[in-house]
């Protein structure tokens, strides 16, 4: 009667303010079955705090940032996206750096399909 009295719930500080900092963080990308690469820095990511987060919603972001699945950098003006012809997206360092240590062949990290740094194309976001 006294935590109905004091509009106290049944969980801790602890679980209600972890809660609320995993539904800060938590994107559809975290629960994506078709990306296999998943950011070891991200606590939704995490394997025994993704059950927590299972049941929470989404974050709302209003900016994006765009990270290249590959490498981990920001794509941004020093580092553009570009689209290989199957369809996956990197930054551009990545598919430089790739191309660099495998002859000028970039092999998908995704679908191992090979493909000439030329076929990349550039990406245009508004």
């Amino acid at each position: 009667d006294n935590l109905k009295l004091h509009q106290m719930g049944m969980q801790s500080k602890f679980i209600a303010v972890l809660q609320t900092g995993l539904s800060a963080l938590k994107t559809p990308t975290c629960f994506d079955k078709v990306t296999a690469i998943k950011n070891p820095n991200c606590p939704v990511c995490n394997q025994h705090l993704k059950m927590i987060a299972k049941i929470l919603p989404y974050a709302h972001c209003s900016v994006s940032k765009l990270i290249c699945a590959h490498n981990r950098d920001p794509i941004n003006e020093s580092n553009p996206p570009l689209m290989l012809p199957n369809g996956y997206v990197y930054g551009s360092k990545a598919l430089k750096s790739m191309a660099s240590e495998n002859n000028g062949k970039i092999i998908c990290p995704r679908t191992n399909d090979t493909y000439n740094l030329n076929q990349a194309e550039k990406v245009y976001i508004m």
